[in-house]
């Protein structure tokens, strides 16, 4: 986890490739560090994240 954007929204770490990631923060279960543990196995939270940040108005 690198910050918070918005409210109900947490960047990730930069990638290999350099690029951030977005997941809503409801999909969080807990942070232990800085190690974020999801309520989704990791395939699936990479098809469903998102790779822009999310708008000023949280849309």
């Amino acid at each position: 986890m690198e910050n918070m954007e918005g409210t109900d929204t947490l960047k990730l770490k930069k990638d290999d490739s350099g690029q951030h990631h977005y997941i809503p923060l409801s999909w969080v279960t807990s942070i232990e560090g800085d190690k974020v543990k999801i309520d989704r196995p990791g395939d699936q939270a990479m098809q469903e994240w998102s790779q822009t940040p999310p708008t000023a108005t949280g849309h």
